[in-house]
């Protein structure tokens, strides 16, 4: 314990001070290791805009609302016009409290839902908990009016969400994407997508049987992609993955270790390079970076399996994650960080700790070897429950968009 709690107050004050990076260096026989920052490779820098200092949402999207040909940047409450960032509302908005609070919007993605043209705001709200006395809140679309200023119409796709936080993606290869989340009451994890009339609530189509562990009220865990390389999305949880067959309505379970309710998001990508695809599983009231390998399988009718390699237990509440290409190298970076107060100023070990952005570059060594070197972009932020990596001001750069409890934040890469 007392090493553990050497290197947490380590990386605090790596944080602190925005020195350089750590690297954490994972070989084929599951062994780990730090090495200095010097010898990691570095990422882009980033420089930091606070477009909104409230706390009012955990969730945000990126898309061109006003057909000007800017993105702009979109919570439940406001779109933020590009290239200066605007606001205007979609709702009457509201502040949360961060120390008590939980905001009503835990994911935005942008999508044009009714097919006029203009792309729409599908909002994911904070999952419903019956042992609460709050009521449930709606999973909403917010029709985009048109360039109209004035507030977005709200339409109900499901009554609420249990899972925590659901995935839009396009299960199908089909150009359309399906929302992935856990059906309530009956914790069935289930795909919806609208019928001919969008305006209605959208179908559930099932994906688990009732009462699936990783479907229910507050559960944590929840990715898609290619698990078994058969061209097919895959969905993946704490508890198993869902192999797709030629039958969307029909999913095969192959129950694995992957986290039960201890990872947030869980991308799907092949980390070391080796052909098969991995997870990545941050823990998101605890602290930990885990990489889950799979390994080559035993026969061709085995069950696949995976290794848990730790990856960074320096930073805690690790809520929202995300897998891009930020310098164009070809690997893939992982980029994550804290989230503020997950369950209020004590709720969490490490809440206290500060709210990092990071990311993680990942080097391969031709031998099954890869080293994961950590490199934070700031310490006065942090993630929420979801957050997009995209190229928001055109310059062929990828840039980081957070909201959360401390405020909306424009990560522009230089």
């Amino acid at each position: 314990m007392a090493a553990r709690a050497g290197r947490r107050r380590a990386g605090a004050l790596v944080l602190a001070a925005l020195v350089a990076s750590t690297a954490v260096l994972s070989d084929g026989c599951g062994q780990r290791g730090t090495l200095a920052g010097d010898a990691s490779p570095p990422v882009p820098a980033f420089d930091k805009r606070t477009l909104d200092p409230g706390f009012r949402a955990e969730g945000v999207g990126v898309f061109d609302v006003d057909h000007d040909g800017h993105l702009d940047i979109v919570t439940d409450q406001y779109w933020y016009a590009g290239p200066g960032f605007t606001p205007h509302e979609i709702r009457t908005p509201q502040t949360y409290d961060a120390a008590t609070d939980y905001s009503l919007c835990f994911a935005v993605f942008g999508d044009d839902i009714d097919h006029d043209g203009w792309t729409d705001a599908v909002v994911l709200p904070r999952p419903y908990d019956p042992a609460l006395s709050t009521p449930p809140e709606p999973v909403l679309w917010y029709r985009n009016p048109a360039g109209a200023d004035v507030h977005w119409t709200p339409h109900v796709i499901a009554a609420s969400a249990a899972i925590e936080t659901g995935v839009y993606v396009d299960l199908f290869g089909d150009g359309r994407r399906e929302l992935l989340m856990g059906q309530d009451p009956s914790l069935v994890l289930s795909w919806y997508a609208p019928a001919n009339d969008p305006t209605l609530p959208w179908p559930a189509h099932p994906i688990s049987a009732p009462g699936f562990a990783g479907a229910g009220h507050y559960v944590h865990g929840l990715g898609a992609g290619d698990v078994d390389g058969d061209g097919r999305t895959d969905v993946v949880t704490g508890y198993g993955w869902f192999s797709q067959t030629s039958d969307p309505m029909s999913w095969t379970f192959h129950p694995a270790q992957l986290g039960p309710d201890a990872c947030s998001e869980m991308p799907v990508l092949d980390v070391d390079g080796d052909g098969l695809a991995d997870v990545v599983c941050g823990r998101p009231h605890d602290y930990g970076l885990h990489w889950l390998r799979q390994n080559p399988l035993a026969s061709p009718t085995a069950e696949r399996t995976f290794d848990d390699r730790l990856v960074d237990d320096t930073i805690s509440e690790l809520h929202a994650l995300a897998v891009a290409d930020l310098d164009g190298d070809g690997v893939p970076e992982v980029v994550t960080g804290k989230r503020w107060w997950a369950r209020g100023p004590t709720g969490d070990p490490g809440a206290g700790d500060p709210p990092v952005l990071t990311v993680y570059s990942i080097a391969r060594d031709g031998a099954g070897g890869v080293a994961f070197a950590r490199h934070d972009i700031d310490s006065a932020s942090g993630v929420g429950t979801q957050f997009p990596v995209v190229d928001v001001d055109g310059d062929g750069k990828l840039d980081v968009v957070i909201a959360n409890k401390n405020g909306l934040f424009f990560f522009r890469q230089r």
